[in-house]
């Protein structure tokens, strides 16, 4: 549409603007720029603001070229942490938002669910640096991200591919499923040539080192392993596995000192390909879940593979912290109030909670019913002791253990807790008439104080006591 509006119209500068903005998100920079020269070429001479905008956008498109020049170097240079820098700091230029959103269960900077409408060979390479950088299982959600879009692409399948095999997350054969499909879209697709022969060959080393070893035949079981290791350089999680079983025929041979070195080499793979990413992906979650005590475990699970990481130990602080706070009773829940209620909210929210549940008003109900309610509003009792009081409210807030309890002890009656807030319960005093008194409720048959009923529009006072036959409302 931009184009056919600059044949229409040569002179209409902000179809160049226009069609510069869809090129950068197609992540074609040299037609963007191409765009934006045509702007400036087009623009009036007069208006300061047109050449100023030119600029600008040039300079934005200058600053991505940059960094993915930078990442192509870092790439051919093996240095992947600096070309995921780079790549990610291309991608932030174009959307500022997305800075500082990545997980802290991953080695990127921003989130992978936000990078929808950037451009798609964008995120192939920032998967590709994913995995340079161990962190294969985002980099699988990089791949997933972009084939749910387009189940198509062959640069995603290929790099899905990739990481189900470095992950040993599938069975071989789905792996080759999908590299039959990355070359059914793009015959040419080098990298998924190469990838395929590469993985029947290992896979056949590797069956034969595990039919030696079945077979008690150790030493040709060494050698096979040996093979793979020797062509499956780059492996991750199954690389660790090959260790792994390694270890296993030399402690069969007591072999003892190369059975520990095997040992150790599996658990740097898992250390350095971010493992526990899965770990700490799912702490996150049962912690927004509420599960802490779940997430403890999953955290220190984590930990297990990194026992040196700040971050994972910070993260099991919080968590059981988080666990302690959610054994003692939540005082706001109780009023069902938000943390961030005021002091007048509290009062109102406490009213209301302590005499829907006040033991004078659960008539005709079972006992049991009853003792729920009394535990209730006893509960309400010990929440507003806490909240109430500024002193206890701050221990509280602060996650310290504030009991209550005191405050349930025997229980204020209906009249206390009108006069808490300064309030008659009899006749309609409230409301600016006389202050008759309620028969069910120490007074005369007029009116029952209609103060504790103010949201309930359809109690029957009458109903409420067992009465039938018609009445008019007061």
């Amino acid at each position: 549409d931009c184009i056919r509006a600059i044949q229409l119209d040569p002179k209409f500068t902000k179809a160049y603007f226009r069609a510069a903005k869809c090129q950068l998100y197609l992540g074609n920079l040299d037609d963007a720029l191409e765009q934006l020269k045509n702007a400036e070429k087009h623009s009036s001479k007069s208006i300061t603001d047109q050449h100023t905008a030119v600029q600008q956008e040039m300079a934005v498109i200058h600053t991505i070229q940059k960094h993915i020049k930078a990442y192509h170097d870092d790439l051919a240079n093996d240095k992947m942490a600096s070309a995921l820098h780079h790549i990610e700091r291309a991608m932030t230029v174009v959307d500022p938002s997305l800075s500082g959103t990545g997980l802290d269960s991953s080695v990127s900077e921003i989130d992978t669910a936000r990078l929808d409408k950037l451009p798609v060979k964008w995120r192939i390479w920032r998967g590709e640096a994913l995995i340079g950088c161990g962190d294969i299982d985002e980099a699988c959600q990089q791949s997933m991200a972009i084939l749910r879009k387009d189940n198509r692409q062959p640069d995603a399948l290929y790099l899905r591919a990739k990481a189900m095999h470095l992950l040993d997350s599938h069975p071989t054969t789905t792996v080759m499923q999908y590299l039959q499909q990355c070359l059914a879209f793009d015959p040419d697709h080098k990298k998924a040539f190469s990838l395929r022969k590469h993985i029947k060959n290992l896979e056949n080393i590797k069956n034969e080192g595990n039919d030696c070893f079945k077979q008690g035949n150790y030493d040709d079981a060494l050698t096979a392993y040996q093979k793979y290791l020797d062509q499956d350089t780059n492996g991750a999680i199954i690389r660790a596995k090959v260790f792994s079983n390694r270890a296993t025929v030399y402690s069969k041979l007591s072999l003892w000192e190369e059975c520990l070195s095997d040992c150790q080499s599996s658990l740097d793979i898992l250390d350095k390909t971010c493992f526990p990413t899965v770990y700490l992906r799912q702490a996150d979650a049962l912690m927004k879940s509420e599960k802490y005590e779940e997430a403890v475990r999953a955290y220190e699970m984590a930990s297990t593979i990194k026992p040196e990481d700040r971050e994972i130990k910070s993260a099991i602080r919080n968590a059981k912290k988080a666990l302690e706070i959610s054994k003692r009773k939540d005082y706001y829940k109780i009023l069902g109030l938000q943390r961030s209620a005021s002091d007048s909210e509290i009062k109102k929210a406490y009213r209301k909670m302590a005499l829907l549940h006040h033991p004078d008003k659960q008539v005709g109900l079972s006992d049991q019913e009853r003792e729920v309610a009394e535990t209730k509003f006893k509960e309400c009792q010990e929440a507003y002791e806490v909240l109430s009081d500024p002193r206890k409210k701050q221990l509280f807030d602060a996650g310290h253990n504030v009991d209550g309890s005191s405050a349930s002890a025997g229980g204020p009656s209906m009249d206390d807790i009108f006069a808490q807030f300064g309030q008659s319960r009899g006749g309609f005093s409230q409301f600016g008439g006389s202050p008759f008194g309620g028969s069910h409720f120490g007074g005369s048959s007029f009116g029952n104080g209609f103060s504790q009923f103010a949201d309930e529009d359809d109690f029957d006072p009458f109903q409420q006591r067992g009465h039938s036959g018609h009445y008019h409302r007061w």
